[in-house]
């Protein structure tokens, strides 16, 4: 009883702690997020789940995915880095993907409400009968009754993890891939979990099944046939797992390919602020590979970490030819352009050019601070007091700041504002 309430009590901590931190951690980087949705493409080429997926790369040393009570799928960097090989960062999405085509988080949104109800009404009877008998004894039936609740529901957890499980096998079979760096995969996880101290009695209190059953379920379901990896989608995680390392400065060696290595040794360089030897170390991969754009972002980023801006922009422009709907690229072009520089048409072409920007990061002041001031130089009068209305949000009447923005949206024709005057109005 005494280690379910300190469990739970962590486990409350944790969650407290990834709504406060979740969403300041998060990493944004184009080519981890293509890549991303590629796989997820893979699993849903032989499953039926057709809903779009949300997710977020966040910034996390421990290998985690989960999904939120807002279906959006979390994955950690500590994922793509321990990940042995892209088939078990696949198997992991898969698990999470199986979450929500069995309905797992709508099923649990009602049975916790289910429980709570269960369990005030429980609470209640039992305080109202302590009172009235004058019976304090009766008191500690409320921690029976929490225990029961508990175990129930981290029972109901446990069948949600094992369909998740299952799915997961079954994807990897219906794909053709083996398991086998699955199981290196769940290796790396127990070893984590016996170093912090986690024994396999203390793993029964976890929603998942115990690394035990999670070994069985694959032996069980998996199917030895011809195994169709994928080479390339391979060597593409392997790039991606070796810029995370690198910007993660883990040392090491890892099992890399040369050029992977040298591709991790080249960020880890800069990192440590040899910038002269990074940039030699990557400019040689971007001829040995100059069809990947993402050498040349990275590049782009290193050189604008160090204030080379104008060098910088040069490449995210390159970068922009090959991909133009790289927003990142995009927003770092145009965070770091000098307006002050430009003349008016440059101003003119610039509002034009990046105006998605406002819609793609509609939270970001650094964006809007500098569409304001290209406003005022460009004497765009209604964008003008749209960026004062949205300045003085917090100051105005929820009612006041809607009716002046309706009486902007009747005087303007610039479509582009509308459309952003109807996302910025309070509901």
């Amino acid at each position: 009883m005494v280690i379910i309430r300190i469990l739970n009590f962590f486990i409350f901590l944790f969650l407290i702690n990834i709504a406060n931190n979740v969403l300041s951690s998060e990493i944004i980087d184009y080519e981890t997020e293509s890549y991303i949705k590629k796989i997820n493409q893979e699993i849903l080429s032989v499953n039926n789940y057709e809903k779009e997926i949300n997710f977020k790369i966040i910034i996390d040393r421990n290998p985690n995915a989960f999904i939120n009570q807002d279906n959006i799928l979390f994955i950690s960097s500590g994922l793509i880095i321990d990940s042995p090989d892209y088939v078990a960062f696949l198997g992991v999405l898969a698990h999470e993907i199986g979450h929500l085509e069995k309905y797992h988080i709508s099923k649990r949104k009602e049975s916790i409400q289910s429980l709570k109800s269960i369990n005030a009404l429980g609470n209640l009877s039992i305080i109202a009968g302590s009172l009235i008998s004058n019976n304090p004894e009766m008191m500690s039936a409320l921690a029976v009754n929490q225990v029961g609740i508990n175990n129930f529901y981290l029972g109901f957890s446990k069948d949600q993890e094992r369909e998740a499980d299952y799915y997961a096998i079954e994807t990897l079979n219906k794909l053709s891939l083996s398991s086998n760096s699955i199981i290196k995969l769940l290796q790396i996880l127990e070893s984590n979990a016996i170093n912090r101290g986690i024994s396999e009695e203390l793993q029964k209190f976890s929603t998942h099944p115990i690394f035990k059953e999670r070994y069985q379920i694959i032996t069980e379901k998996k199917i030895d046939k011809k195994n169709k990896f994928n080479e390339k989608l391979n060597d593409e995680f392997n790039f991606i797992k070796a810029k995370f390392l690198g910007y993660s400065e883990i040392e090491g060696t890892f099992s890399f390919k040369k050029y992977h290595q040298e591709y991790y040794e080249s960020i880890k360089l800069s990192k440590s602020g040899n910038l002269l030897d990074s940039l030699r170390l990557l400019n040689k991969l971007i001829l040995q590979f100059p069809d990947n754009v993402y050498l040349v972002e990275t590049k782009a980023d290193i050189l604008i970490s160090y204030g080379y801006k104008k060098e910088a922009i040069k490449f995210y422009k390159k970068v922009l030819d090959v991909i133009p709907d790289n927003n990142y690229a995009k927003l770092r072009i145009f965070l770091n352009l000098d307006i002050d520089s430009l003349n008016y048409n440059q101003k003119k072409q610039l509002f034009n050019e990046f105006i998605n920007l406002l819609f793609d990061f509609p939270k970001s002041i650094k964006i809007q601070g500098k569409y304001n001031k290209l406003s005022y130089d460009l004497n765009k009068k209604n964008w003008i007091d749209y960026f004062s209305l949205v300045n003085n949000n917090k100051n105005l009447d929820k009612n006041i700041y809607n009716n002046k923005m309706e009486e902007l949206m009747k005087k303007t024709n610039d479509t582009k504002l509308i459309k952003l005057i109807k996302k910025s109005k309070n509901t």
